[in-house]
């Protein structure tokens, strides 16, 4: 799970959530005005688009139906709600809001939005503004900071600063866990937007899933579902570092426990996380040296070289590994939970 109790602002100091969502909200309604296109449409009975300036962009040349009018008054009258709402809470909004097929239908197992879905969605600015060329939802991302994708680990998900050009360097997607195209009211929800490498969002595209069944990382957890395995059949105290190299390695993503099976199943399924894997093998030989090396040996002697640690376990753990050694540090460097699963498994840390 991603814990974002607290966030850290633009001055650098750290906020407690409620003023972030307050802060989020601020943003978006004052940024470019969603609630006034939605007052727009209740009071002229169609699509509307109200930009920031003030100009009003008509989105459909049709008259509401009395079904559509219904459900824009509800999204006016529980905006807030809509926008600062916890993972669980958008779940109940999105079964009882709006039903998907007022939105569009599924066409060749996707899900292709419909007139009315695709105003709505500009309605909600998410593309235009929220998502705009220009602004790339970075201040969002900025805030989260998470640096890689919450679904895989094995993408960065920055923001930088592109030397060539004038503006942020953008290298992640927004996912929405609930689906923008099925949900469009949803779309700039604060807890639906999820920054992700492009293959993931990909993967996951415009599914229809829920929290019980599918990893959301606002609400639930996968590193404490699941768990990577590196098969070698060998007896790792006769290994040496010259038959490292001719092992034949297979690398595993299971579940913790037996009754995360199917959670973790289908989290694999949706996003190839077992393919991914095991594709990083020049990863798992690499521990399995420092594995053969690592000793208490190995380890006195790091620490008489002076002034290399202050005497921190951690600072070895962290030189040994390559990577970061804490549950909680998952999301600050992709494969970051390959390398502490693997470690785990090889003792590393003795």
């Amino acid at each position: 799970m991603i814990k974002i109790e607290k966030v850290k602002s633009y001055d650098g100091n750290e906020s407690q959530l409620k003023d972030f969502m307050d802060d989020y909200y601020t943003r978006v309604t004052s940024d470019y005005s969603p609630l006034d296109s939605l007052e727009l449409c209740i009071n002229k009975k169609r699509m509307y688009l109200k930009k920031p300036l003030g100009e009003e962009k008509e989105l459909m040349e049709v008259d509401l139906t009395d079904d559509q009018l219904e459900l824009i008054t509800d999204l006016k009258n529980q905006f807030e709600k809509i926008i600062k709402s916890t993972p669980k809470q958008l779940e109940k909004l999105a079964l009882s809001l709006g039903k998907p097929n007022m939105f569009g239908a599924v066409e060749n197992g996707k899900f292709k939005s419909n007139k009315f879905g695709e105003a709505l969605l500009k309605t909600f600015g998410y593309g235009d503004y929220f998502r705009s060329k220009e602004r790339k939802g970075k201040w969002y991302a900025k805030v989260l900071n998470i640096r890689s994708c919450p679904y895989c680990n094995s993408q960065y998900t920055l923001s930088m600063i592109d030397s060539n050009k004038s503006g942020t360097l953008t290298k992640f997607q927004f996912d929405h866990f609930f689906s923008k195209t099925r949900y469009p009211f949803l779309s700039i929800s604060m807890f639906n937007l999820i920054p992700s490498c492009p293959a993931c969002n990909l993967s996951k595209s415009n599914a229809d899933v829920r929290i019980k069944t599918h990893y959301h990382p606002y609400y639930n957890t996968m590193a404490g579902r699941s768990k990577f395995v590196l098969n070698y059949n060998v007896d790792l105290k006769s290994l040496s570092m010259a038959k490292v190299e001719q092992l034949k390695l297979t690398i595993e993503f299971n579940p913790k426990y037996p009754s995360q099976s199917k959670f973790v199943e289908q989290h694999d399924k949706q996003y190839h996380i077992s393919a991914i894997y095991q594709m990083h093998d020049d990863i798992a030989r690499d521990l399995l040296r420092k594995a053969i090396i690592n000793n208490s040996s190995y380890k006195k002697d790091v620490f008489k070289v002076k002034g290399l640690f202050s005497g921190s376990d951690k600072e070895y753990r962290r030189y040994l590994l390559g990577n970061y050694t804490d549950s909680s540090e998952i999301l600050n460097r992709p494969l970051a939970k390959f390398y502490q699963d693997l470690a785990e498994q090889l003792k590393l840390f003795k």
